[in-house]
């Protein structure tokens, strides 16, 4: 399983990069991922130069299979978060890889 990396060493890589103090960083981070969220919630998308598109997806009402059971049950209309990534960006990830 890969590795996880979260906003503390995010705000950590940020701020040894640049003149900031772990804390601005920190700040700035979580304020990206507000922002993100906060535009999510009102229905728009949020793209990401060279990264990639966040948007969300309303998932229709249907019959779906128990994986465990195989039965099949109800599910209720639900949101889910699609994200896009950019062919540029995939690109420098694979090759980076």
């Amino acid at each position: 399983m890969a590795e996880r990396i979260g906003i503390e060493e995010l705000s950590k890589n940020i701020s040894d990069h640049h003149l900031l103090t772990r804390q601005e960083s920190r700040e700035i981070v979580r304020e990206l991922f507000e922002q993100i969220r906060q535009a999510m919630v009102q229905g728009k998308s949020v793209q990401l130069q060279n990264f990639g598109i966040f948007r969300t997806v309303t998932k229709p009402a249907g019959m779906v299979m128990d994986p465990r059971t195989g039965t099949k049950i109800h599910r209720d209309e639900r949101i889910s978060v699609s994200v896009r990534l950019t062919h540029l960006f995939l690109d420098r990830l694979i090759y980076d890889i």
